[in-house]
């Protein structure tokens, strides 16, 4: 079975298109989207829908990502997480939330925590624990989730490239790009974006 993933599409809808339309041409049979669907980007109703098209080609698993859980809550009237947000996120969060006026992300897919496929963990950030947005991007943070990680192979989103974490030499089976396909980021730039 080969596995497509996305990761922090970010509302960004040409390069959500154009990754699926690799990931259409590798012929991939499960189609994992790692989280952070919206925030940045100036387009988050299209990603919706795209990723709803998507999902009623093949078999789909939406993981919770750290900006999912902040429109799950704003949506619902809790803005705990929204408070601990720099200033220029709680404003693309305030323009994402009116553009999505009554489309409610958080009953728009079937999300899960993490997803264990074949002996592999694929969740938003790390093998920490649920709700856990600790990000793979230092060596410390990275060996950590290596000896904790269960099972021995993982792949996280949340970070540019998205990490492979081995905490065991990979078996046969699961040499990455014999079964895994990544068409690259859909992010958007960790900064203002002028509107």
């Amino acid at each position: 079975m080969k596995v497509g993933v996305v990761s922090d599409v970010h509302a960004n809808e040409p390069a959500l298109a154009a990754g699926l339309a690799v990931l259409d041409g590798e012929r991939i049979d499960h189609l994992v989207v790692l989280g952070d669907l919206l925030s940045y980007g100036a387009r988050p109703r299209e990603v919706i829908a795209r990723l709803q098209a998507a999902a009623r080609t093949r078999p789909t698993t939406f993981l919770i990502g750290n900006h999912d859980q902040l429109y799950f809550e704003l949506q619902r009237g809790d803005d705990g997480y929204f408070g601990q947000m720099h200033g220029w996120i709680k404003e693309s969060a305030r323009w994402t939330v009116a553009q999505l006026a009554d489309l409610r992300l958080e009953a728009a897919f079937d999300w899960q925590q993490e997803l264990l496929h074949d002996d592999v963990l694929f969740t938003h950030a790390n093998p920490f624990a649920p709700g856990d947005w600790t990000y793979l991007n230092t060596s410390d943070v990275r060996e950590r989730a290596q000896t904790r990680q269960e099972p021995d192979l993982g792949f996280h989103g949340a970070v540019v490239p998205g990490r492979f974490l081995a905490s065991r030499p990979l078996a046969a089976r699961h040499r990455p790009m014999d079964w895994l396909e990544r068409p690259g980021p859909a992010r958007q730039p960790n900064r203002r974006v002028a509107t």
